[in-house]
């Protein structure tokens, strides 16, 4: 699919998030923009009833989007190589494509590809959907996760035709020196309903 010509372009590797919704922000729409170089997340999002929507986000430090709001739709983006440089992301466990936390987040029909940790790691969270996305090369930096990981107690949480793909888990990044490295297409973690 084609993507449209950008509204907004961000560039630099001296920003830490290059696009940032603070807490209380309601309504906002991110959207068509291009995002490469962020020192930590490309978009970090805290509002609810938010937007963000085909979106480029390529070669930051940490997460493409790290989503901490409710009733958040993240669609139609394209996140490729997040969190490839070991010790860059302030927090390892965020160098991902997307991560999202809190209630009734939909994240649909996004691309990543070539992540440090997890393709989408969702945080404890109620109805949240992750339907139809595609995810290659997850895992390149770390171990112990997956394509998509849940890693806490979730309920009504529906992972549908997703598409997986080399999930690989690297054990050098985590200074484990014992073969095998562990890393899942699908990764459902301690109490997921």
């Amino acid at each position: 699919s084609s993507k449209a010509t950008p509204s907004l372009s961000l560039s630099g590797g001296s920003i830490s998030n290059a696009v940032n919704n603070l807490s209380g922000s309601t309504n906002c729409v991110i959207q068509n923009c291009s995002i490469s170089y962020a020192g930590a997340d490309g978009v970090e999002s805290r509002g609810s009833t938010e937007t963000i929507n085909n979106n480029v986000i390529t070669d930051c430090n940490q997460a493409g989007i790290h989503s901490l709001g409710s009733n958040v739709n993240i669609t139609n983006n394209t996140i490729e190589r997040m969190g490839l440089v070991l010790g860059q992301a302030w927090d390892e466990g965020l160098a991902v494509g997307i991560s999202t936390e809190n209630s009734t987040n939909l994240i649909q029909y996004n691309s990543i590809d070539s992540v440090g940790y997890d393709g989408i790691i969702i945080g404890n969270s109620t109805n949240t959907q992750i339907k139809n996305n595609l995810i290659t090369y997850a895992m390149l930096m770390l171990d112990d996760g997956g394509g998509i990981y849940a890693p806490l107690g979730h309920t009504n949480l529906l992972i549908d035709g997703n598409i997986v793909l080399n999930s690989v888990g690297n054990i050098t990044g985590v200074g484990n020196t014992s073969p095998p490295a562990r890393s899942e297409g699908i990764y459902l973690d301690q109490g997921t309903s």
